[in-house]
């Protein structure tokens, strides 16, 4: 019971990091109307880095560290590797100068381990009918970028891969709650929704229309289901039904 309660506590630290956060956030950036009235974003003249953001990312891996009783070692452990590799990755880009490809990059990554780990833990084969479940997700991608693709030929290949593995990771992420249909499962995959969805954002404000307040929604997103993906692992013992 006392990791219950650590737990616990680790999560109200971190829903405090993150609140100081979207703090820090809203007074980075202001939105206004423009000549046109449309509603853009003013930076504001220091655009530091919140130190919370990352503090946030350190906690939540620390959570899911200390589980006790995560489905599977090789659950946790590609859940570990993952949010190990998102903190890194907010490290980073608290570089002023760093591209934001990076993030690109080391997100394709993240999603190989998470739809890997999900896959591992659901006990069935990467060819069976649930695998078709990625077929859902990757022709809404299709659709939603084939209108764009005289804006990203240079990209092909990269935006191919990026739809690839963020179809497979909500495919495994349903085949998981499934088969499981548990807490746990259903944290995992609420967690894959919303780092999906915080992409998702990103490419709109890309190739459709400026989202205001970009920064912060996928902030958001990001803590969310980092918070999510990491008490997936704690979720074992509690079934659904």
């Amino acid at each position: 019971m006392i990791h219950l309660y650590s737990a616990l506590g680790v999560t109200v630290l971190v829903l405090v990091a993150a609140g100081l956060a979207v703090r820090d956030s809203l007074r980075q950036t202001r939105p206004v109307i423009a000549a046109d009235m449309s509603l853009q974003e003013l930076p504001a003249p220091v655009d530091a880095p919140s130190p919370y953001r990352l503090g946030c990312m350190l906690l939540v891996l620390i959570l899911a560290m200390i589980a006790p009783l995560p489905p599977g070692p090789v659950y946790k452990a590609g859940i570990i590797f993952a949010l190990l590799v998102l903190m890194m990755t907010e490290v980073f880009m608290a570089i002023p100068g760093t591209p934001r490809i990076l993030r690109t990059g080391s997100n394709v990554a993240i999603y190989f381990v998470l739809w890997v780990t999900f896959a591992s833990a659901t006990g069935i084969s990467f060819w069976s009918w649930w695998a078709l479940l990625a077929l859902i997700p990757l022709g809404l991608g299709a659709l939603y970028f084939l209108p764009l693709r005289s804006q990203v030929d240079f990209l092909q290949i990269t935006v191919l891969t990026y739809m690839a593995n963020c179809a497979l990771v909500l495919s495994f992420a349903l085949t998981l709650f499934a088969t499981h249909f548990a807490l746990w499962s259903l944290a995992a995959l609420l967690g894959g929704l919303a780092l999906v969805g915080a992409d998702l954002l990103e490419g709109w404000n890309r190739f459709r229309t400026p989202v205001v307040r970009l920064d912060l929604w996928q902030m958001t997103l990001y803590l969310l289901g980092a918070l999510l993906l990491a008490w997936s692992v704690w979720g074992y013992p509690f079934p659904l039904m």
